[in-house]
């Protein structure tokens, strides 16, 4: 229809176009799918032992699904990331860490509480008595990051909330998985990682005596990467792991 030197379109006109539109973001939707279905090869990650096992291992299969071309390697270590001797396409490391020719993207945050199995927790009556953490066994990651870390963790924790503790005993373990088995076996008490521990504190196999002394972390999650132009599978493997950090924030 034209109007004055001005061509508009009728309502018939108008419902023809949006469906083209419609039809072409689809097309286009389509062959991106197809194009990222065709990334083909090896990705190499490296990760910190913990988060590895506790968080990105469970949701692997969703990106091998995606991607079927891509074969991932994942490798595991508490060393300091050296993409290029070790041939590595993505590190993912917990902690503050800046190195020379890499690129740093965070990933997601970090909060710690202490966690144990709900048998021990009866044993000592922690449940809002932190207190009664007195005589408790303490585990502890002591490569929580690169540097020996110590109890640093625990005493985060304790100074944050001026709790002074005077445990039995202590377990020095080199990944916060190893400490958190024992911890679910009754063997004492962990500092736990709230994002790497979700599902066992919502299955109940784990429980964190003192709900309302979470202490936000001073370190979090990133990914390191070689500066410079990404190849396509390591630009979908970022986009994906985003998704999945953004989707349990």
């Amino acid at each position: 229809m034209r109007l004055h030197r001005k061509i508009i379109l009728t309502a018939e006109g108008a419902r023809l176009f949006q469906k083209i539109t419609l039809s072409f973001d689809l097309l286009s939707k389509e062959l991106l799918d197809l194009k990222h279905q065709g990334v083909v090869g090896r990705l190499n990650l490296y990760s910190r032992p913990s988060f590895a096992q506790a968080w990105l291992a469970p949701r692997l299969g969703d990106f091998l699904d995606r991607y079927p071309g891509i074969d991932v390697c994942l490798s595991t270590g508490n060393d300091l990331i050296q993409l290029d001797e070790l041939g590595v396409d993505i590190a993912i490391n917990f902690g503050h860490l800046s190195l020379p020719g890499l690129t740093c993207t965070p990933l997601m945050n970090e909060s710690i509480t202490p966690v144990c199995s709900a048998h021990y927790a009866d044993k000592f009556g922690l449940l809002n008595h932190p207190e009664r953490l007195q005589g408790c066994r303490l585990l502890h990651d002591h490569r929580a990051w690169q540097r020996n870390s110590g109890n640093h963790e625990w005493q985060q924790w304790t100074e944050a909330f001026a709790i002074s503790v005077t445990p039995a005993s202590h377990l020095y373990c080199d990944q916060m998985a190893l400490a958190v088995t024992t911890a679910l076996h009754h063997g004492g008490v962990a500092m736990g990682r709230m994002r790497l521990l979700e599902e066992k504190l919502q299955s109940g196999s784990l429980v964190a005596p003192f709900p309302d002394k979470i202490l936000a972390s001073p370190y979090g999650y990133a990914l390191y990467t070689q500066q410079g132009t990404h190849w396509p599978k390591v630009q979908l493997f970022m986009a994906w792991i985003a998704e999945q950090a953004g989707s349990t924030a």
